[in-house]
């Protein structure tokens, strides 16, 4: 399988993961979330920048490796020292994410809706209940970081149930359409 259709199964399992979280622990796992992404963007940001000077790269690969490596370390030292702060940035954050996610399920439903699915309707309807939740998220009308958070992992949790079905759709109808233009352009096919 490649990493292009693994991507998409790997951020959905994180995602529920996360949801699961952020619903079965709200008070304690936001700031573990923080510690341990902090600590993750650190260790890799170091491995990066150690990486630069130990391996052979050549042009811009090393280059970028160091840059990368300097970025998430800086990057992980401030989730670490800064947790605070950025718990107060997660809802905005993961408002734009499901708002970006939005986007990408009315393009599906638009794709659908052009391949003369009968289904189109249904990423089309995902996509804007997840834009009316990231919606929400963005404008943060919960002050109990506990409320909060049990918002963020439901929400996670439909997006990746969405994220599934619309994926299902999607997959199904491309697949009929694409056998629907290759039996058109058959000679072999009897009309």
């Amino acid at each position: 399988m490649s990493v292009r259709k693994l991507y998409p199964i790997l951020q959905a399992l994180a995602y529920a993961v996360l949801g699961i979280v952020l619903v079965v622990w709200p008070e304690t796992s936001a700031i573990t979330i923080c510690y341990a992404v902090g600590a993750v963007l650190f260790v890799l940001g170091l491995a990066y920048s150690i990486s630069y000077f130990v391996q052979n790269h050549h042009g811009f690969t090393r280059t970028s490796t160091l840059a990368n490596g300097l970025l998430l370390l800086v990057i992980g030292l401030v989730v670490l020292l800064r947790v605070q702060d950025v718990l107060k940035a997660l809802p905005f954050l993961f408002g734009i994410l499901l708002l970006v996610d939005s986007v990408f399920k009315v393009q599906a439903a638009f794709d659908l809706h052009h391949m003369d699915s009968q289904y189109w309707q249904v990423p089309l309807g995902i996509g804007l209940v997840t834009a009316i939740l990231g919606a929400v998220l963005i404008w943060n009308p919960f002050q109990a970081v506990a409320a909060l958070n049990v918002f963020i992992g439901v929400c996670l949790l439909l997006d990746v149930a969405c994220n599934c079905a619309s994926a299902i759709l999607v997959a199904q109808r491309t697949r009929t359409y694409h056998r629907a233009q290759s039996d058109a352009h058959d000679p072999t096919t009897k009309e």
